[in-house]
């Protein structure tokens, strides 16, 4: 229900709030949010919490509203490019040109996106922008929302606007071998595919984040080295409060020849695991 609720918001809003004001008010409502729903709010505070606090000065709860505010930001971002698919925030680059280099050799090239909310979007925007021939790997519930109800009527949504800027190879129920042999064949045909570090599919890896762990899927830099592509690593930044984005793409592997024996623990995977 909470999903369905900010959906509809963020339809209104955009309507009435120009686009700079959209951090301001996502920050507004998401204090609403975390105080409409005390229980939760503990519970999310006692998460963050876990991850500890190293060399940080910002408490579990200011984080908590960062997290809240910047998922109901990314809500009104798809809301004004359904209302306007020509509407772009704006978006610094770093490291494009290697990528466009890559591209322009006819090589695949694979872009590994970080767990980030609104990151996986940018890129979509991004590739739509260049012309590149940009296909996502897509979980079958899209991601968004887990519930019968949400998977079958709020992620619709987000996926419409998604497909206007990028193709999309889904993971069905029965797993992601299917789809990830279609994205070997992608790539062998110079596509450049977009990996989401998100762990929705595969064995994930635990990595230590701060006092905590985070969950990784390495099925990026596997597939990159079985096809022979390029791998890039890709995060985002925020420039300053309510600016634009900054998205740096940086080179994890280059273009070679194929490893079709590729062992579990070859030391090039844990490398790029380690650099993202």
């Amino acid at each position: 229900m909470f999903r369905l609720i900010v959906l509809l918001l963020a339809r209104i809003a955009v309507r009435g709030w120009r686009p700079n004001q959209w951090p301001a008010l996502a920050r507004r409502l998401g204090r609403i949010a975390l105080r409409a729903r005390p229980k939760r709010t503990r519970a999310g505070c006692a998460r963050l919490a876990a991850y500890g606090t190293r060399g940080r000065s910002v408490s579990p709860e200011q984080a908590l509203l960062g997290i809240t505010s910047t998922y109901l930001e990314e809500s009104l971002l798809y809301a004004g490019l359904d209302r306007s698919p020509d509407f772009r925030p704006a978006i610094e680059m770093e490291g494009i040109d290697d990528v466009v280099a890559d591209i322009s050799s006819g090589r695949g090239v694979l872009l590994w996106t970080a767990p980030q909310i609104m990151l996986p979007l940018l890129v979509r925007l991004i590739g739509a922008d260049a012309g590149w021939p940009l296909v996502h790997l897509r979980h079958w519930s899209h991601g968004g929302s887990g519930t019968r109800f949400g998977v079958r009527f709020i992620n619709p949504f987000g996926m419409r606007v998604e497909d206007r800027y990028a193709e999309h190879i889904v993971i069905s129920h029965a797993g992601p071998t299917a789809a990830v042999r279609e994205v070997g064949r992608r790539l062998t045909r110079g596509a450049v595919v977009q990996f989401n570090g998100a762990a929705l599919a595969g064995t994930p890896r635990r990595l230590r984040l701060f006092e905590g762990e985070m969950r990784l899927t390495v099925g990026a830099p596997r597939v990159a080295l079985r096809n022979g592509a390029a791998l890039f690593g890709v995060t985002a930044s925020r420039e300053r409060a309510g600016g634009g984005f900054r998205v740096r793409f940086e080179r994890f592997l280059d273009a070679a020849s194929p490893v079709r024996a590729l062992d579990r623990d070859d030391p090039r995977i844990d490398a790029c695991v380690e650099r993202f």
